[in-house]
């Protein structure tokens, strides 16, 4: 969630927004859960990598696709 300061481009981040974005913590996982969520990261980003980045929505949608989803089944 953010504002655009136009068509294209960086979304703009909003304060009151990131309350609402859920973060992780880490030290309530224990080490083969941690191992897992590296694994996932590193999948992540050698896709991401693949597809030339993940700044632009077509490929976040193509990340969501294979590998999120994926995961999720």
């Amino acid at each position: 969630m953010g504002r655009t300061t136009g068509a294209v481009g960086p979304i703009g981040l909003e304060v009151k927004h990131t309350e609402e974005i859920p973060i992780i913590n880490i030290n309530g996982l224990n080490e083969d859960n941690l191992r897992e969520l590296a694994d996932l990261f590193d999948r992540l980003e050698s896709e991401a990598r693949k597809l030339g980045g993940a700044d632009k929505r077509e490929n976040i949608m193509k990340l969501w696709d294979t590998i999120i989803t994926l995961q999720q089944k």
